[in-house]
């Protein structure tokens, strides 16, 4: 799939342009919501769609000369890792989602903690993506190699 958008002062309409399947949408700084429609969006920032199968695609917002850089508030360590990987935040984490790169979700947490030690030793080795949601509903999206 390949992700098109419009952006327009701020305003964002996603487009998907493969299948017709149903879409769910998220900015990394945001929870996942049906509609592709966004607001108050900046040069840099990343979108994600999922697909009705699990599937995750990513396409990050850019505008030639522009550079946006955001400071991240989940640390994830040690990354790579090869069994046991933290993630500390000066918020709280309600949540964590572990996905492989084909979009399947292989782990799900439910935290309430500023920091969660994981066991991710049962993973094969490759590249994951961590769903991070934490109090008020701020999430980020991090990769995590497993060697």
């Amino acid at each position: 799939m390949i992700v098109n958008y419009d952006l327009d002062a701020g305003n964002l309409t996603v487009k998907p342009n493969y299948g017709t399947g149903i879409y769910e949408y998220r900015l990394v700084t945001t929870p996942w919501q049906d509609s592709p429609e966004f607001s108050g969006v900046s040069v840099g920032e990343t979108i994600i769609v999922r697909d009705q199968k699990g599937c995750l695609f990513f396409k990050t917002i850019e505008t030639l000369g522009v550079e946006t850089f955001k400071n991240s508030s989940f640390k994830l360590y040690p990354n790579p890792t090869e069994g046991k990987v933290s993630i500390s935040s000066p918020q709280i984490i309600k949540s964590v989602a572990i996905y492989d790169l084909l979009g399947k979700r292989i782990m799900n947490i439910n935290g309430n903690s500023k920091k969660l030690n994981l066991n991710v030793s049962q993973f094969e080795q490759g590249m994951y993506l961590i769903d991070i949601i934490g109090e008020n509903n701020k999430a980020e999206t991090k990769k995590l190699m497993i060697k």
